[in-house]
């Protein structure tokens, strides 16, 4: 049963972090081929690590076999993907998930934050072969919202937070990268969010993340 629920929240895991380029596909001509397939497997084999294994400690010698498969995976279908570039990030976020399973202070920087800005950046250019700062940013933006939901407990924090992030929103509305409507909605939702955590049983709680990953998101539909 435990495997089960830890397979599910992988999966919304892996909708939360591809749900943003999927919405830009309405906005820009794109490319679904071979290689934005690979992106996706490849993406989706750092989020399994991180919220299917990670939770169960691998140690070195499961990371070295599991970064081997991937190496004969990347191996396999390197004449598909488009771009080297595309490689070295995804090695990069590899290690990065191995690093964020060693050291459990800095977990949740690297699996919230880090990881999911540059999985979205892998998916955003492998589907559109480029990417543009507008939407780097709004990807910065979202997970830094969701990482600020997971690690401020306090009031105090919580109001810090919250005080930040309204100067970065009016910020990004005044460079346009955000419109009025767009940058109150994510406020608004945020606050609801400090709001639902409270009361969201046990059974919801290790979702909530890339739930409240997939509402901002989507926020993006009304931009």
């Amino acid at each position: 049963m435990q495997i089960f629920r830890s397979l599910i929240s992988t999966f919304i895991s892996f909708i939360s972090v591809t749900l943003f380029p999927l919405i830009l596909t309405a906005k820009y001509p794109y490319h679904y081929d071979q290689s934005t397939l690979i992106s996706l497997v490849m993406v989706f084999s750092i989020i399994l690590y991180i919220n299917f294994f990670i939770p169960l400690h691998p140690n070195k010698y499961f990371n070295i076999v599991y970064l081997i498969i991937m190496t004969l995976l990347v191996y396999q279908n390197y004449r598909i993907i488009f771009s080297i570039q595309l490689v070295i990030l995804f090695f990069c976020q590899l290690f990065i998930a191995f690093i964020a399973n060693r050291f459990e202070k800095i977990q949740n920087l690297l699996c919230l934050f880090v990881i999911p800005i540059f999985t979205t950046v892998l998916l955003i250019y492998s589907l559109f072969h480029f990417i543009a700062p507008s939407n780097i940013i709004i990807t910065i933006l979202i997970n830094f919202l969701v990482l600020l939901l997971q690690i401020n407990k306090t009031i105090k924090e919580q109001l810090l937070a919250l005080i930040s992030i309204i100067i970065i929103l009016i910020a990004l509305y005044l460079l346009k990268y955000l419109s009025m409507i767009t940058a109150v909605s994510y406020l608004l939702i945020y606050l609801a969010n400090l709001l639902i955590s409270k009361y969201l049983s046990n059974r919801f709680k290790s979702d909530k993340n890339s739930i409240f990953r997939i509402i901002f998101s989507l926020l993006n539909l009304i931009s």
